[in-house]
């Protein structure tokens, strides 16, 4: 009988020391600094467009998070094993906004909505920055033309109109959502229709996508511009009277950089291109001879004469960025007369 009392005792004894370590555990908070958290824009009513001034996400700085030694010293281990742990949403919905305005919330509060940071015992010590400043803005709904554009933003028909239904703040002037196709989303549409979300552009520069696809074919027979190399181009030189009137060289040191241009057009845009007499021009002002002098040549941009109508139209643009020419002007020494 007193071996069944003693080892009760025991028991108790042990049971009582374990339950002080864990006590002893959670009573001690330690804190854990945490850096290159964000925060992003999360759902919202589709009736409301919500951001923040720099976009639809911020940094944070730095968030200090505080709980029991054991959990906290597993927190680098658990972020290393997920790094979507430090993306946080907004849920503007947990916060009563059902309204436009500008609204400034506090950091914490909208980490503290992490289901990572209710599930760990974690809580917020500091955070920089403390708070955020939202803006909400409210939208009516519209059905709006889609229009179809290639990566070189030109444009592209559809086999078939296209219209989808979107909500638009009412400062929107815009008329139209637009669709962006690579090269392989084009040949797929050709053989058969692709579901795109289309987008339109907001008054302070950012994206809004549609909730719904609408469905991109093209035709077999669609006349797209494609990159293309102009063959055998020639530059020209636009001079002023009082230069015409002297005898000047003109010398241009990166010729073969002018006259390798490359192109998106359709076929008719670039035969009329190629048939002009100059492909490309280079103004030649009177202080350029002065500028030789001093600089020891001039820098300038040359002038591409893409036919105006195929360029209204959108069958022809520059591939790559205009060219600027070095060259210099220098006066012709007349000869020595000799006797």
């Amino acid at each position: 009988m007193s071996k069944k009392i003693k080892i009760s005792k025991l028991a108790i004894v042990i049971f009582l020391t374990v339950l002080i370590w864990v006590w002893a555990d959670l009573s001690l908070e330690e804190t854990h600094p945490v850096s290159t958290a964000t925060i992003v824009i999360g759902r919202a009513k589709p009736n409301l467009w919500v951001s923040f001034p720099q976009g639809s996400s911020i940094d944070v700085n730095e968030i200090i998070l505080k709980g029991p030694a054991s959990v906290v010293n597993n927190i680098e281990r658990a972020i290393n094993n997920d790094p979507s742990k430090l993306v946080f949403p907004l849920l503007i919905e947990q916060f009563d906004i059902d309204k436009a305005g500008e609204y400034k919330l506090p950091v914490s509060s909208i980490i503290k909505q992490s289901i990572w940071i209710k599930e760990s015992g974690l809580s917020i010590d500091t955070c920089d920055p403390c708070e955020v400043q939202v803006n909400v803005v409210a939208l009516s709904e519209r059905e709006i033309d889609v229009r179809c554009y290639d990566e070189q933003e030109l444009p592209i028909e559809l086999e078939s109109p296209q219209k989808v239904k979107m909500y638009v703040p009412s400062n929107w002037g815009g008329t139209t959502a637009r669709v962006v196709l690579s090269y392989e989303d084009k040949q797929r549409a050709i053989k058969q229709a692709i579901d795109k979300k289309p987008h339109i552009v907001l008054p302070n520069g950012q994206k809004k996508e549609a909730d719904t696809a609408v469905a991109i074919k093209l035709s077999p027979q669609e006349n797209m511009p494609e990159r293309k190399k102009v063959e055998d181009a020639t530059l020209g030189y636009v001079l002023s009277e009082n230069l015409l009137k002297g005898q000047y060289n003109i010398v241009v040191d990166n010729l073969p950089d002018i006259l390798t241009i490359e192109i998106y057009s359709t076929p008719e845009a670039k035969a009329e291109y190629e048939s002009q007499l100059y492909q490309v021009l280079l103004f030649v002002k009177e202080d350029d001879i002065k500028e030789t002098v001093e600089n020891k040549f001039v820098r300038r941009e040359v002038y591409y004469t893409l036919p105006e109508d195929f360029v209204r139209t959108d069958q022809i643009k520059l591939a790559d960025k205009k060219v600027e020419a070095h060259f210099t002007v220098t006066p012709v020494e007349p000869p020595e007369i000799t006797p």
